[in-house]
């Protein structure tokens, strides 16, 4: 994770820079001397651009960047607070929080900045990403439109693909102009978000996690290079009553196992709830793309050429079957790349 945010040209040549650096100093300090109460006290002070600071400029900047980085000390910090269960424990909510402070227009220390010299554009992809290493995607979004809808969107996205692909699938019509149908107004969804939230595209896109998109293809790949298995699918007995706990199954070992992802990668170790949260928002639009990329590839999977073998090509792939696929496919792809990538699995292509 890159920790610096204040960019090289702004600061190295400023005198000023020097009481930042001192300020920063005197953190680091108290951290030393275990004063972890009187950084509770500097940390809500900072919320409210340090009153009565006479260097409120540096006294913010240098705040937030030892707040936000990795550094030994931060941590501890952040860890102490977790572990005495303080007003600040979840360190995404303060570090948003305190963004909105600094990025408001109307702020003292956003008035006085010089636009050439402090880019603004500069902090505003350091902590989208930020928040994007840390699995938090409506937190990200919220950089740059803070309304709750604009977080959020990708719910009612994810929902709208749930819901448009289960009616396909319960109707399983054979017209391909359905099907194209379905996929136009798919993508249409995802423009009507763009336009809600008004954000940047390439941030918009970035947001909802195409790289979670592309491994669960993956997924659907190999499934398409093992016909065996589709084939498997579709002729074991247990009716679908088995399908269905099968789907679900593998739907709970897969939410389970971000969640583990998500503890065992941000720090400070979020609790249960938090990690809940932030898994539940991947494992919705997991579960989103893997039903568009059923949409997409259920006519090969299912087609003659995967099922010849076992004499039921003239058969229709029902609902049951096609969602076992599906949770299967996301799984493949999900744990391709949790296991295998070291990037989170939010992390922009």
């Amino acid at each position: 994770m890159q920790n610096r945010i204040i960019p090289n040209n702004v600061h190295d040549e400023n005198n000023e820079s020097v009481k930042g650096n001192q300020f920063l100093r005197s953190i680091e300090n108290k951290i030393e001397q275990l004063e972890f109460e009187g950084i509770k006290k500097l940390a809500e002070s900072a919320l409210f651009s340090f009153p009565g600071e006479p260097d409120q400029i540096n006294s913010s900047f240098a705040w937030l960047k030892w707040v936000q980085s990795d550094e030994k000390s931060s941590k501890i910090w952040w860890e102490w607070i977790r572990n005495n269960k303080k007003e600040l424990k979840e360190r995404d909510k303060y570090i948003l929080k305190l963004w909105r402070t600094i990025d408001d227009p109307s702020n003292a220390v956003r008035k006085t900045l010089d636009p050439k010299s402090f880019p603004w554009s500069y902090y505003k992809n350091h902590f989208f990403h930020w928040f994007l290493a840390r699995f938090n995607t409506v937190a990200a979004r919220q950089i740059f439109n803070s309304s709750w809808l604009s977080g959020h969107i990708h719910l009612f996205i994810d929902f709208f693909i749930l819901f448009i692909a289960g009616l396909f699938f319960y109707f399983n019509p054979v017209a391909v102009c359905y099907r194209l149908s379905a996929m136009l107004g798919l993508m249409i969804i995802f423009l009507l978000g763009k336009i809600i939230t008004k954000i940047p595209s390439t941030y918009y896109l970035q947001s909802l996690m195409p790289r979670l998109a592309v491994t669960i293809s993956i997924g659907y790949l190999f499934l398409s290079s093992a016909g065996g298995l589709v084939n498997f699918l579709y002729i074991v007995t247990g009716g679908h009553a088995l399908h269905y706990i099968a789907g679900i199954a593998i739907l709970i070992s897969v939410w389970l196992y971000i969640i583990l992802v998500i503890q065992s990668r941000i720090k400070p170790t979020p609790d249960f709830p938090q990690a809940f949260r932030l898994s539940f928002h991947l494992m919705l639009t997991a579960a989103a793309y893997s039903a568009l990329g059923l949409l997409i590839c259920e006519p090969i999977l299912f087609s003659k050429s995967f099922l010849a073998e076992n004499n039921i090509c003239n058969a229709q792939a029902s609902s049951t079957y096609l969602f076992t696929t599906a949770t299967i496919a996301m799984a493949i792809g999900v744990a391709l790349q949790l296991v295998w990538e070291e990037k989170p699995v939010t992390d922009p292509l």
